[in-house]
């Protein structure tokens, strides 16, 4: 059995993985075309979830509004911005981004330093464990705001 470990490449750039296995994603026609979001674990591995419904896009829009009132120039308020994590790509419901953040590690349409807020839309579905994990991945991510 070790034998057949020892053959197995190791990821020892878990950025360099995210940036690789999201290029493959993005020129993938078959995902181009699907209606789900995509994001992926820390072992490259594929994650797709239903878009979200009215009420969370409703969500998004007004803490869209909401940052862009709040936030200084210099920056920028996106919806489902790609970032590289540990735990793979994710993508931020809503997140505010410096000017000088997207400069610096914007690499293959994936933001690899993380935005300075990153808010996630609470569905129905989630779990506080999968929130958890999230919260762990970026330091700001996700914030609380209310709208």
């Amino acid at each position: 059995m070790s034998e057949v470990l020892a053959k197995l490449p190791e990821v020892f750039d878990q950025e360099a993985l995210n940036l690789e296995r999201w290029s493959e994603l993005e020129a993938d026609p078959f995902l181009a075309s699907s209606d789900y979001r995509i994001e992926t674990d820390k072992h490259g591995r594929i994650i797709m979830v239903p878009p979200p419904g009215f009420q969370h896009s409703q969500l998004q829009s007004q803490g869209m509004r909401r940052l862009l009132e709040l936030m200084p120039e210099g920056g920028q308020a996106c919806a489902e911005c790609p970032v590289s994590t540990n735990g793979g790509v994710k993508g931020g419901d809503l997140v505010w981004v410096s000017d000088r953040r997207v400069e610096e590690g914007l690499r293959q349409n994936v933001l690899t330093i993380a935005p300075e807020i990153c808010v996630e839309v609470l569905s129905p579905g989630n779990t506080r464990a999968e929130i958890e994990e999230r919260s762990g991945l970026c330091p700001s991510f996700p914030a609380k705001i209310d709208f």
